[in-house]
């Protein structure tokens, strides 16, 4: 490769890896290092950490599903002390309607600005209900 596209690649790669948003957190949990996501023990911890700490924590898309008639958003959960893979029930897609209507597709990665959830007991474990969200930021 010459030194002009070398220099062109790595300009461009600078580029895209600057407008990454990364999350950073840190698995110190062992809940979720030994159990799936989709575990009751794991929703459970994930559930009273949010609760606890909602303010510190970071949101970032990674998939959409349909599961048993109900839309989830599956986010990366992120903040000081914690990565973990979190399903939100979507029952009302007020501001988030082209995420929902795209199942994700084109928004994995973005992360939720301002995301409000509610938490609650569910007979498999803490279910965590969308709310609102302030942005979508690519």
């Amino acid at each position: 490769m010459s030194p002009t596209k070398s220099n062109t690649f790595l300009g461009v790669l600078l580029v895209l890896l600057s407008s990454c948003h990364l999350n950073k957190g840190v698995n110190e949990e062992p809940i979720f290092k030994n159990n799936p996501p989709e575990s009751t023990v794991y929703k459970n911890k994930l559930g009273e950490l949010i609760k606890a700490d909602d303010d510190a924590l970071s949101y970032f898309v990674k998939g959409y599903k349909v599961q048993y008639g109900h839309d989830l958003l599956i986010v990366t959960v992120s903040g000081p002390d914690i990565l973990a893979t979190a399903f939100i029930q979507i029952n009302d897609p007020k501001g988030i309607e082209q995420l929902v209507v795209n199942r994700a597709d084109g928004y994995v990665g973005a992360e939720l600005e301002g995301l409000k959830l509610e938490a609650t007991k569910g007979p498999k474990g803490t279910v965590l209900l969308y709310k609102s969200v302030e942005a979508i930021l690519d």
